[in-house]
């Protein structure tokens, strides 16, 4: 429960201080992911077996509790390798199997230390019951013979752990992933854009109508002249409200402003030199992407 009050109070710490935008939230989001990491690996490597111990035996009957998350066992022998350790429960019913992983090493699943203080890790004993498989809960009490005296220790503040770590993992994912989509959207807007410049480069070159490229620099002065941004001239020119520009709102835009004495020909040859997606209208990212980009 401690936990999870200070995963809710650093939540809600970045996201009122640090998410004032979408690259803060995303410094938070991975922020977070780390704490929670150290937090977790904390809590697994340095896992207290004597503050955790439940009973110490050689030989004998371990009465479960309720609602465990399975348990660790350790020795006090310093050759983990010498201990031999028999777990079994008596039942004329099959309650399920004894799940008994013995790691001498430490556990790297776990990220749990080979030692706690005297003691030394000899495994982990969960339980896979027959009728309700789901979890690691032994429901069965269970008998013990080992070679050398054990301690049986609570496993639930590593299951405790392990849920940190596996949000930990999330968050930084999430933020990796966000990372990756904007990388990978804001290259390809760069290569629209440059493709854009050089095909608006390329019409340029190739027109032949000097009345059209006169009157797009004679417009590209208005706005500079004026201090008109290109959102406030589009909104003048489209008369219609649709979103775009066609040929007879761009020759009364034109005269609005005083450029005068185009010919329909003349008009189209401009339309289709702004025109980059070729529907034969001018949209608002098409005129301000020549008109700001290109003074």
């Amino acid at each position: 429960m401690r936990e999870v009050y200070l995963l809710n109070l650093m939540i809600l710490y970045y996201g009122r201080k640090r998410c004032s935008d979408w690259k803060n939230c995303l410094i938070s989001l991975m922020g977070i992911g780390a704490i929670l990491f150290v937090i977790a690996s904390s809590k697994l490597f340095f896992y207290d077996a004597e503050e955790n111990g439940l009973m110490t035996l050689t030989e004998g009957t371990f009465n479960v509790e309720d609602d465990n998350e399975g348990y660790r066992i350790y020795t006090k022998h310093n050759n983990c390798e010498e201990v031999d350790v028999d777990l079994y429960y008596e039942s004329s019913f099959n309650m399920g199997d004894l799940i008994w992983t013995p790691a001498c090493g430490g556990d790297l699943i776990e990220f749990s230390s080979a030692t706690s203080g005297d003691w030394h890790y000899v495994g982990t004993l969960t339980f896979q019951a027959t009728y309700n498989p789901g979890g690691n809960e032994v429901t069965v009490d269970f008998n013990v013979s080992a070679s050398h005296e054990v301690m049986i220790t609570d496993r639930e503040p590593i299951e405790g752990g392990l849920g940190f770590r596996t949000i930990s993992f999330a968050f930084l994912a999430l933020g990796g992933l966000i990372i990756g989509v904007t990388k990978k959207v804001a290259l390809e807007n760069e290569a629209n854009q440059e493709s854009s410049e050089g095909i608006f480069q390329n019409r340029i070159s190739s027109t032949n109508n000097k009345a059209a490229l006169d009157a797009l620099a004679l417009l590209k002065r208005h706005i500079v002249v004026t201090n008109t941004s290109h959102t406030e001239l589009f909104s003048s020119f489209d008369l219609n409200d649709d979103g775009t520009i066609d040929h007879f709102e761009l020759m009364n835009g034109l005269k609005s402003v005083g450029i005068e004495g185009l010919s329909p020909i003349d008009i189209g040859d401009l339309v289709s030199l702004l025109d980059i997606n070729g529907n034969g209208k001018i949209d608002l990212h098409e005129l301000g992407r020549e008109l700001d980009q290109n003074l």
